[in-house]
Formats: structure tokens, C-alpha cells, sequence
């Protein structure tokens, strides 16, 4: 994860900040985020953060086919 210009390790110290967003994007087009509230400190694994990821592509593909 990058984090103001820098490597930040989230799965050593979790994400950083009050909130972050991953955003719901289809072919380069914002369609929505999803904002987080992660628990400081908290160690994100590698699998969890790919689940986001997809999870949010896939509401960004579904919402582009009803927008389309």
C-alpha cells in the first residue's frame, strides 16, 4: 500500500489513518468506493486485502452494466 508518496506495510502495521477507501472502478471509471475503518495497529494479511480488491471490482463491473 502506498500512503503519501511511501511504502506503508500493512501487513505489519495495519492501515493507516481513521479511514481509507478502495475504490469501485470498472475499465479506469470511478463508480464508487468503499470506505474502511480499520482498527489501528491491526495487521491486514495479503489474502484480505485481495479480497477487497476483487469485492470492489466486482460491484464496479456490476454497477457498469446498469449504468452502460
Amino acid at each position: 500500500m502506498v500512503h503519501v508518496g511511501l511504502d506503508w506495510p500493512v501487513n505489519q502495521m495495519g492501515i493507516p489513518g481513521p479511514e481509507a477507501e478502495i475504490v469501485a472502478q470498472w475499465r479506469g471509471r470511478v463508480l464508487g468506493r468503499f470506505v474502511i475503518t480499520p482498527t489501528p495497529g491491526e495487521p491486514i494479511t495479503r489474502e484480505r486485502r485481495v479480497v477487497a480488491a476483487l469485492l470492489a471490482s466486482v460491484v464496479g463491473a456490476a454497477i457498469a452494466t446498469r449504468v452502460a
